[in-house]
């Protein structure tokens, strides 16, 4: 899992508020009516920190003791650890209950494990029914909100600085050389490695394992849908944002870069 960032409100994967469901472990389908307090539909639930240690393989099952053993309290003289007004928040009788507003105020690096996990409870006063079991999230980091002004981005975008790019660090040497090149932005980037790979990756001057992690990445970057044309006499060529030849129309006819036939192709000299 990426890192999350103190002070911003946690989402899932695909950056929606975070649903939870009430499931039958015997089925393990989603249980959509629920009477939970002598036919009420007011079980409210509990969002904890959990330690990341804390061991929830998909087929344990795990007492209350040793749950509430793996509870994270806030470090002495500071706020609580979670803040936001989901905190405690109520299950509809479809058996779902929406986390909208809560943030970490604190990072994970002061545990030994170094990482959080989010657990959720229902509240004893809530319910009188059988045990429900706590949910679990997967086990991550959180860093400093401060942090989050230097964190890569997921895909980058053509006009991102080069640092947001795995390995090159803000300001450092890097950086600083490929700036020297007039490489500024990631569209710089995938130009250069376009026009000159080889050039690019002498610039950068990493190992060839460090490259092809940071090659792989800018190349997640969106094109958008501009292109660029290059006009000449009875032949245009189209071209993307970072310099690939896309198509090529050769009097009234339009052809891609593999439907061109060799004929077409300018030779090398």
């Amino acid at each position: 899992m990426l890192p999350i960032f103190t002070n911003n409100k946690l989402v899932d994967a695909a950056k929606n508020a975070i649903e939870i469901w009430l499931i039958d472990t015997r089925t393990n389908h989603r249980i959509t009516e629920t009477n939970t307090n002598q036919g009420s539909s007011t079980m409210k639930l509990e969002v904890l920190v959990l330690d990341g240690d804390f061991r929830c393989e998909d087929d344990m099952v795990w007492t209350n003791d040793q749950f509430n053993a793996a509870i994270v309290k806030a470090r002495e003289g500071r706020r609580p650890l979670l803040v936001g007004s989901t905190l405690n928040v109520a299950m509809n009788n479809q058996g779902v209950a929406v986390i909208e507003d809560v943030a970490f105020t604190d990072n994970s690096s002061w545990i030994r494990s170094r990482r959080f996990r989010i657990g959720v409870r229902v509240m004893a006063t809530s319910y009188y029914g059988p045990r429900i079991q706590e949910a679990l999230s997967e086990s991550f980091t959180v860093k400093d909100h401060r942090g989050e002004l230097y964190k890569k981005h997921y895909p980058p975008t053509l006009t991102d600085n080069i640092w947001r790019l795995k390995n090159i660090g803000k300001d450092g040497p890097i950086d600083k050389r490929l700036e020297s090149e007039g490489i500024k932005n990631v569209q710089d980037f995938l130009k250069l490695h376009t026009i000159d790979p080889d050039k690019l990756q002498n610039l950068v001057g990493m190992s060839d394992r460090q490259w092809r992690t940071t090659l792989n990445h800018a190349k997640t970057c969106s094109m958008g849908g501009k292109c660029y044309v290059f006009k000449s006499e009875g032949c245009d060529v189209i071209f993307s944002p970072i310099g690939e030849i896309l198509a090529a129309r050769i009097g009234d006819q339009t052809c891609s870069l593999q439907q061109l036939h060799q004929e077409h192709k300018v030779p090398h000299p």
